[in-house]
């Protein structure tokens, strides 16, 4: 077997270094699924962002020298993720282990977070929807927004 073919993945923390928001930015800029970034965001406020680093946790996704994406986990226990590309079942459940070696969910606090790891998927990745069932993860809720403002 080829060195090449055993490459693992591996996760690097997130700094504010100007190559990481570079990454960051293209990702930002490549997204099709989203659930609150639904505005381009100029690259001053994107290096602005990440500086201020809102985050629990965050980590650049690689395997070799390759950038698989990004993925962050925030304080109501929710993990967040982005690929540049369609990745495995096995790939993802390979990272999920990473992050859950790495960081333990808060504790629960009633009407604030639940004590497990969750995901929001946008409702268009349906790509994604798929993979975590496979892998087992269990559907708990579905979210509706509305512009109350004129309703």
């Amino acid at each position: 077997m080829l060195e090449s073919d055993v490459m693992s993945v591996r996760l690097e923390i997130i700094d504010p270094s100007s190559e990481h928001i570079k990454i960051l930015y293209q990702h930002l800029q490549n997204r099709t699924h989203n659930i609150s970034n639904t505005k381009k965001t100029s690259f001053e406020k994107h290096k602005k962002f990440v500086k201020n680093h809102p985050y629990r946790v965050w980590f650049m996704v690689k395997e070799g020298d390759e950038v698989l994406g990004n993925v962050y986990v925030k304080y109501d226990n929710s993990i967040g993720l982005y690929f540049a590309k369609r990745i495995s079942n096995e790939r993802l459940q390979e990272i999920f282990r990473i992050v859950g070696t790495q960081v333990s969910p808060l504790e629960a606090v009633a009407s604030v977070r639940n004590d497990k790891f969750h995901i929001n998927v946008a409702s268009s990745n349906i790509d994604l929807q798929n993979m975590l069932v496979e892998l087992g993860w269990k559907e708990m809720q579905r979210t509706y927004t509305v512009d109350l403002v004129g309703y």
